[in-house]
């Protein structure tokens, strides 16, 4: 199933501006409608997934503060679907990861897909950075922003973050063996080549997680050689990076990116904007945040509950269907931080940390198992930080390839530590009995 699925949840956002049917933008959710139907047609013949107690508990938290939310605030149904839409989005693929759960073999493919999907970003993104600079000279401009180097991913900063958290499969991959350095070097090459021409300074950040975490998370078996090859990633990303990056800004800056950085005020000019409600500017990253906390905090169900579930989110749909206070404070919510505590408030924030604190947990437990799953749970010790701190740099939500892989992959190591929690050395064999013996997802 996830094989025909991956594909249109990181295309469609492509596809759905480029002349085909307007349907396609909806096509994640339908994918997920059919994921759903799955996970509750064999919970009725089966019987719920085996998963631990605690997992159990979080999800009846959750849906529970989801319903009393929706209850307190008088959510509007068309408010409800909106917003709701981004939330809901990817659970149906989490639990069907855990339902489900994939076959090695079933993982080869989806990797398969996911490195030819990550590999033809490459040439869209050149294509679309040549276009930008050619209109922008046609209007007498020398320089244009790389926000519309997009790739298939529909921003910029989500195309930045999708190959970023794949350049971590393919660093684990190196680091377990399974792949030489030539062809780790050329790969990582060409995966993140779109992330140096779209001027998302985040990437001088998340990137190097990337490349060091999984060789030092398994530096305890080449400890010398893994920490000495982590060095040379790192500073062959940035001797490359860098200078990329300042060829395409400085003509618009001035300076470079390391001049940005050192520049006194800049990044917190950046950051913090100092906008403050009633301001029709752009609001920083901080701003965002600081403010929903501060609006937030001075009222007990707002700080539990949120405003309400879609409360600063804009619709296509119209007007009608906006949040409630996105007039007001939808300029306030562009990190995911910022958009959760307006929406679910500082409990549902935290009910939100508390699983991204489990996975990670789950994933320490089961990286060193010497299968496709271990090869995942790898991946995910860089995957789970560079997300976190990703969600203070902008509104993840509202990316349907990110949100569903992210999440349909965090199901994939739930359901393998929860198949042989003692066992850091489970046989692929004792992994593919979870709940359907070798079902390809």
């Amino acid at each position: 199933m996830m094989e025909f699925i991956l594909p249109i949840v990181l295309l469609a956002e492509f596809f759905s501006g480029s002349g085909v049917p307007a349907i396609i933008k909806y096509a994640p959710e339908l994918c997920g409608i059919a994921a759903s139907t799955y996970v509750v047609v064999h919970a009725v013949r089966h019987g719920f997934a085996k998963i631990r107690f605690t997992y159990w508990v979080l999800i009846a938290l959750i849906a529970l503060h989801f319903l009393f939310g929706v209850i307190v605030n008088d959510v509007q149904v068309g408010t409800m679907i909106v917003g709701g839409r981004l939330y809901l989005r990817a659970i149906p693929f989490f639990l069907l990861a855990i339902t489900l759960t994939p076959s090695e073999a079933a993982l080869r493919k989806q990797f398969f897909i996911i490195l030819g999907i990550a590999i033809v970003q490459l040439p869209i993104a050149a294509y679309q950075k040549i276009s930008n600079v050619q209109s922008e000279l046609m209007k007498g401009n020398i320089s244009t922003t790389g926000d519309w180097v997009t790739g298939t991913l529909g921003q910029s900063h989500f195309l930045s973050l999708f190959l970023i958290c794949f350049s971590t499969i393919l660093v684990v991959l190196y680091a377990r063996k399974i792949i030489s350095v030539r062809i780790v070097v050329i790969l990582l090459l060409i995966v993140l080549a779109p992330t140096m021409i779209n001027e998302t300074k985040a990437t001088f950040f998340l990137a190097p997680l990337a490349l060091a975490i999984p060789m030092l998370a398994y530096a305890s078996r080449h400890r010398v050689k893994n920490i000495f090859m982590t060095f040379i990633l790192l500073i062959g990303f940035l001797s490359i990076f860098i200078p990329t990056y300042d060829y395409f800004v400085e003509p618009r800056w001035g300076y470079g990116l390391i001049e940005f950085f050192m520049r006194e005020g800049r990044v917190e000019g950046y950051l913090d904007k100092g906008a403050q409600v009633g301001t029709t500017d752009k609001a920083g990253r901080v701003d965002s945040v600081s403010v929903a906390f501060n609006v937030i905090r001075k009222d007990a169900t707002s700080a539990t509950f949120g405003l309400e579930i879609g409360a600063v989110t804009e619709s296509s749909l119209g007007r009608q269907y906006e949040g409630k206070y996105y007039r007001r404070y939808g300029i306030f919510s562009g990190p995911t931080y910022a958009r959760l505590i307006w929406e679910i408030g500082f409990l549902g924030t935290a009910f939100v940390l508390i699983v991204l604190l489990l996975v990670f947990s789950d994933a320490r437990r089961a990286f060193r198992q010497e299968n496709a799953y271990g090869v995942i749970a790898h991946a995910y010790l860089a995957i789970i930080p560079i997300m976190i701190l990703g969600m203070f740099y902008k509104m993840l939500l509202v990316s349907p390839g990110l949100s569903v892989c992210f999440w349909y992959y965090c199901g994939v190591i739930i359901a393998t530590t929860q198949s042989v929690p003692n066992s850091i050395r489970a046989t692929s064999k004792q992994i593919g009995r979870i709940r359907i013996d070798h079902a390809d997802a």
